[in-house]
């Protein structure tokens, strides 16, 4: 039985280190009742800039977008892009890690990222973020992620899951092998992938499947799903803007996630108002 925690209120850096340090262990209870401590490095975060939303893929979000027609639109616009990626699934992860709408959800092995997307969102400082954690990789079967990111890019949103059955035995896979989320390591092939040290959990193609084997289309969130355990970190809105000054100190800003020119000018801007904002205040 995996013990209960209570979430851990984040108000620097160092807070916030020593909640990792104990993430990366895992708490249970032998059967005389005593609690045993188990290393695990398997561990992965995420970051969200505010507590209230949902562990929910973007495309499944509101209001809800038809997924097919985002993907082969970012297809014919970044033609040249992608044309070297070879599979369905590499172009899902490059769409998503360059903002596209998709099923994937970004998570990190790096939780000095996770705490920067927890805080680095605008008018951040109204909401507070959290950092979830996750524990174990064991469900990655890059077969049924391959066949679900194809079926995407072939089928259109509404009519979906109409011809399922068909394209599930031609490809001679398990129905229920679509109904369940899958973690991803995905191929280093965009410098972001690299420098945000990412993975993703796909969300499944469908729910289940209902009466007479018909298979119902998924548009849950992974709240409820055994990818994310009860420890999490929340950042009061009040701390993010020291937060990141702290990260930036540390390396870890926009310039070094997005890896783009106007993301590092981004980062030094941001850094320049924060001095000048504390110099401002201490003159008043």
């Amino acid at each position: 039985m995996i013990v209960k925690y209570k979430d851990k209120i984040i108000e620097n850096v160092s807070d916030y280190l020593l909640w990792v340090k104990e993430t990366n262990k895992v708490e249970v209870k032998s059967e005389d009742g005593n609690p045993i401590d188990l290393e695990n490095s398997n561990v992965y975060y995420r970051g969200q800039s505010c507590s209230c939303w949902e562990l929910k893929p973007s495309v499944f979000r509101e209001p809800i977008l038809d997924e097919h027609s985002l993907v082969n639109k970012a297809s014919l616009k970044l033609w040249n892009e992608v044309s070297s990626l070879k599979s369905y699934l590499e172009k899902m992860t490059f769409f998503q890690h360059y903002g596209l709408c998709t099923r994937l959800l970004d998570v990190t092995f790096n939780p000095l990222v996770a705490l920067y997307m927890a805080c680095c969102e605008d008018n951040q400082n109204k909401c507070d973020g959290v950092v979830f954690c996750g524990h174990g990789t064991e469900r990655r079967d890059n077969r049924i992620a391959e066949l679900t990111a194809k079926y995407v890019f072939e089928n259109e949103l509404q009519p979906m899951v109409l011809g399922f059955h068909s394209f599930v035995n031609a490809q001679k896979a398990n129905i229920d092998s679509f109904t369940q989320p899958l973690f991803i390591l995905p191929p280093i092939n965009n410098p972001r992938i690299e420098a945000q040290n990412g993975a993703f959990i796909m969300a499944p193609l469908i729910d289940k499947v209902g009466g007479k084997g018909t298979p119902l289309l998924n548009r849950k969130g992974l709240d409820d799903t055994e990818f994310f355990d009860e420890r999490r970190a929340t950042i009061k809105g009040d701390n993010k803007e020291s937060i990141l000054h702290e990260l930036s100190i540390l390396g870890v800003d926009s310039g070094t996630i997005y890896k783009g020119v106007e993301e590092k000018l981004k980062a030094i801007v941001t850094e320049e108002k924060w001095r000048s904002n504390k110099y401002n205040r201490i003159i008043i």
